[in-house]
């Protein structure tokens, strides 16, 4: 990426333009990427969620066939 960013400053004439659009394009790569992580980790925080409340609900079923039980 180094050379590619050097490469495209030696050939151009207006540097500036370019070094707008390769910090521009730089900082959609990194927007991209945090949405895609933050994406990730919701669906992670959800679906730990969800296991939670089968494991409560899982020990709410046992603790009542316990006492129908005894």
């Amino acid at each position: 990426m180094r050379k590619k960013i050097e490469m495209s400053l030696i050939n151009s004439s207006a540097n500036g333009v370019v070094i707008k659009r390769i910090i521009s394009d730089g900082l959609k790569e990194i927007v991209s990427l945090k949405e895609q992580i933050l994406l990730e980790t919701t669906a992670k925080i959800q679906s730990i969620e969800e296991k939670r409340e089968e494991k409560v609900i899982q020990g709410i079923m046992m603790a009542m066939r316990k006492a129908l039980l005894m």
